[in-house]
């Protein structure tokens, strides 16, 4: 019972936290300071929770330098979130730039399916992208993450052979060898499902 008591006093001294920061920052004018703050400290963490707090406080922001500022901050730190904007505006080709100049982020991979089904006729990001999805399988260095890989490699090189691009298997095939071709499970796993 006095988990619950907690709890509850917690969630009301939050939100009325909550409230009081925002009056705050209403009477004061300090609200594009306080997004400036947000934007540093989300520039340095790149994390997505900090994302979002800023992210609520520059949607109300009515200074077009804050938001280019944080446009580019975000094309950088979160492309992932970038690029899902982005081809909600129908910034198609923005979104295909930043997909290249990024391919190396970790984050990258969550944006491949919506960019993948956004241009479905882009060979070079169909193989970029399931790549990469690939690639984040067998990062985890587990079985059942290899045989994970094995099925999107083998969907990739279906929708190659059927697309008439086959050549471009074995030159995607050897980009995952050359970067993980050391791993003696990964191999056995690719053999099984008979990719090498």
């Amino acid at each position: 019972m006095d988990t619950a008591v907690t709890r509850a006093s917690l969630s009301k001294a939050r939100d009325a936290f909550d409230n009081l920061s925002k009056a705050l920052l209403a009477d004061h004018g300090l609200r594009e300071h306080y997004a400036h703050y947000l934007l540093n400290v989300f520039s340095v963490t790149g994390k997505l929770r900090d994302y979002r707090s800023l992210n609520a406080y520059v949607r109300e922001s009515k200074s077009p330098d804050l938001l280019n500022e944080v446009d580019e901050v975000i094309r950088y730190e979160l492309p992932d979130v970038w690029i899902l904007s982005a081809l909600r505006r129908d910034e198609l080709e923005a979104a295909v730039q930043c997909w290249f100049q990024n391919q190396d982020h970790q984050r990258i991979r969550y944006a491949a399916p919506a960019l993948m089904k956004a241009f479905p006729e882009r060979v070079d990001i169909l193989v970029s992208g399931q790549l990469r999805l690939a690639e984040y399988q067998i990062s985890r260095a587990t079985r059942s993450r290899y045989r994970r890989a094995c099925k999107i490699l083998e969907g990739l090189r279906r929708a190659l052979n059927d697309s008439n691009h086959s050549n471009l298997w074995a030159i995607a095939l050897d980009e995952v060898l050359q970067k993980h071709g050391h791993r003696p499970a990964l191999m056995d796993e690719f053999r099984k499902a008979e990719i090498l």
